[in-house]
């Protein structure tokens, strides 16, 4: 770290700073924008609800023991 202080004129460290402050700073919103996203999934559904994709149930496949094996 010393190395690069002393290779790089100040006004070199302060942009490089300034695009990592608005990097951290995009990050910071997009997980914010993330978070809102997820609680508003969550509070949406009631309490007692489950998702749609839980009650539905495939078809019993009954075909197969229908037939009774020929003795």
């Amino acid at each position: 770290m010393q190395k690069l202080v002393k290779a790089l004129p100040i006004s070199d460290l302060e942009k490089r700073l300034a695009g990592l402050e608005k990097t951290v700073a995009r990050l910071g919103a997009s997980l914010r924008q993330a978070a809102k996203r997820t609680a508003a999934k969550r509070t949406v559904r009631k309490a007692g609800a489950r998702k749609s994709t839980a009650r539905k149930r495939t078809a019993r496949k009954t075909s197969a023991r229908a037939v009774a094996p020929a003795a």
